[in-house]
C-alpha cells in the first residue's frame, strides 16, 4: 500500500513541477517579448533542479518508506528495527522522519520558485547557500554517523563513507557549477 502512496504522491508532485515551468513558459512567450536564450536553462538552474529531483526521492522514501535502506532512508541504522518493536519509538522515529521529510519538502518548494522565477544573482546566491547548508553535514551528522559506524550501529559496514562521498560530490558539483556560472556571468 505504501508503494501505490509514492507513486501518486510522486505523479502529483512531478505534475505539479512541470505544470509549473509550462506555465511560466507559456505566460513568459505569450505576455513578453523574450529571446530564444531566455527559454534554456542556465548550469545554475539545471544544477539545482539536478539536488530537488535526488532530495525529492528521499522525501519520498522518508515519508513513505522510512525503513529503506536505500535513498538515505533510515533502514541503515540497525536502532531502526529496534525503534519498530516499541510502540512509544516508532511513533516518536516516525514524527521525526515526517518532520526532515517535510522540512526538505519546504526546500524543495522553494529551490523550484527559484528555478523558475528567480533571476540570476538569486540562483548564484542559492547555490551558495546550498554549499553552505550541504557543508553543514561536517558539523555533527558525519561525527554522530562515522562513530556509529565504528560501533557497528549501521549497515552495511563503511556506510559513513558512502555518506561522506556523497556529501563531498554535492559540493563539489556545486561549487564547479558556480565558478562556470561566475565566469559566464561576467
Amino acid at each position: 500500500m505504501s508503494l501505490i502512496k509514492m507513486c501518486i504522491f510522486y505523479e502529483l508532485f512531478s505534475y505539479s513541477l512541470l505544470l509549473c515551468i509550462y506555465y511560466d513558459k507559456i505566460v513568459k512567450e505569450k505576455y513578453k517579448n523574450i529571446t530564444l536564450e531566455e527559454n534554456y536553462m542556465n548550469i545554475l538552474q539545471i544544477a539545482i533542479l539536478a539536488f530537488i529531483i535526488i532530495e525529492s526521492l528521499n522525501v519520498l522514501m522518508l515519508y513513505f518508506s522510512p525503513g529503506m535502506k536505500r535513498g538515505n532512508a533510515l533502514g541503515v541504522f540497525n536502532a531502526w528495527e529496534k525503534s519498530q518493536e516499541n510502540e512509544e519509538m516508532k511513533s516518536f522515529v516516525s514524527y521525526l522522519s515526517s518532520w526532515v521529510a517535510g522540512a526538505k519538502l519546504i526546500f524543495i518548494m522553494i529551490g523550484i520558485v527559484i528555478i523558475i522565477w528567480g533571476n540570476f544573482e538569486t540562483q548564484i546566491a542559492t547555490t551558495i547557500a546550498l554549499i553552505i547548508s550541504i557543508a553543514s553535514f561536517f558539523f555533527k551528522l558525519y561525527p554522530i554517523i562515522k562513530k556509529m559506524d565504528a560501533k557497528d550501529q549501521i549497515s552495511p559496514k563503511g556506510y559513513s563513507r558512502t555518506l561522506l562521498y556523497m556529501i563531498i560530490g554535492f559540493i563539489a558539483v556545486f561549487i564547479i557549477v558556480l565558478v562556470i556560472a561566475l565566469i559566464q556571468y561576467l
